[in-house]
This record gives structure tokens, sequence and C-alpha cells, in this order.
């Protein structure tokens, strides 16, 4: 969706919002399980997990744009937000991780959930300033800034049993909590910058 407003001969306007929402009801990948990793087409699982996968996102702008006898300025500003989520069936890697790897035995039977949420939002401005020649010079000159902050998160999984089936164990030893995994990681990124493109015309006369 784009707006043009022209109030005057010198100065117009232009908002543009675009956005997207998409959803998947299952994993659009074949079943692939370790270690020979050849696709199994059939869907065979212990539990009724159903994977979801989603990804949102919207991005509005906002273009001002005002024209001088000579020159013109023009700032450009926008603002990007991004929303993913992947839920996934993790129950037969984990099976094998706690049983081939770790040597775990005796866990209830029990479904194992992968689920990772990511936000990002980043605003971004840039304004620029342009001029025809003044005694043979012309030129833009201009300055940019962005900031994003994006985090990814998974929440608390838990395999239940999981102290009593490692009391014994002599590969990893007594498991402290019932916690297989879990994370949230935030970053932030801010860039600025000033830019210039010079542009000189020299003349001379020619006999």
């Amino acid at each position: 969706m784009a707006t043009l407003l022209k109030a005057t001969d010198h100065f117009e306007a232009r908002l543009r919002v675009m956005f997207q929402n998409s959803v998947d009801h299952g994993f659009p990948a074949t079943f692939a399980p370790l270690p020979e990793f050849t696709p199994v087409y059939t869907i065979d699982r212990a539990f009724d997990v159903q994977p979801r996968a989603s990804d949102d996102w919207a991005l509005p702008s906002l273009d001002l744009k005002y024209s001088g006898t000579g020159w013109s300025l023009v700032s450009s500003s926008s603002y990007f937000y991004r929303h993913t989520q992947d839920i996934e069936d993790s129950t037969y890697g984990t099976q094998q991780i706690f049983n081939g790897y770790y040597g775990v035995t005796g866990l209830p039977a029990q479904p194992f959930l992968w689920e990772g949420d990511r936000f990002h939002n980043q605003l971004t401005e840039e304004l620029r300033l342009s001029f025809d020649p003044i005694h043979d010079v012309s030129g833009t000159v201009g300055a940019y800034y962005s900031r994003a902050h994006s985090k990814f998160g998974i929440p608390p999984t838990y395999a239940n049993g999981l102290v009593a089936a490692t009391a014994g164990n002599t590969v990893v030893g007594p498991w402290p909590n019932d916690l297989i995994w879990t994370d949230s990681i935030p970053t932030t990124q801010q860039d600025e910058s000033v830019f210039a493109e010079i542009y000189y015309k020299s003349s001379s006369d020619s006999i």
C-alpha cells in the first residue's frame, strides 16, 4: 500500500506500508533420521505433535522531499518489525541423544518439543541534501542512522523423570533437575554514518 501527498510544487510526502502473515501447519521437509540421513516420506511418530511455523512482518516507511531552486532535501524513515515462531517435534532426536550418547535409560515415554521465538525490530533514517553546481561544484551530502533489536528465545523444556534416570549415570553424572534446554539471546546493533559525493567540473576555453 502506498500513498503520495503532493502538498505544493516543492514538497511531497510518500507513505508506504508492506506486511505479510504466513503460517505453515506441518514441517515442510522430509524426515531424515540419523545417522543414515535417508529421507522417509511417511510420517511415523511416537506422539501426536503438530509442528507449526509462522512468519509475521511489517515495514512502514515515510519519504519526505523538498525541492528548492538548485537543491533538494530528502528524508527517508522506516521501521521494520518481524516475529517468527517455529515449533518442531524433536522427540526422536532427543531420545537418540539421551540413550545413545549420554547412556540415559528409564525415562518415561514423553514428547519433546523444540520451540523457537525470534523478534526483530529496526528503525532506519537517512537524510540527503543534493545541490546543483555552485562555482562548478555539485554533489550530495547526508547522514544515516539505524538501530536494531533482536531476541531469540527457547522456553524451558523439561524431561520428566530425568533426575531419577541419571542417579547412577557414569557418563554425565546425576542431572540437577528435569530441565534439558532453554535459551534467550538478545542483541542490539546501531549504525551511524555520514557520507558525501562531490563533483567538480573544470572549464577551459578552447582555441
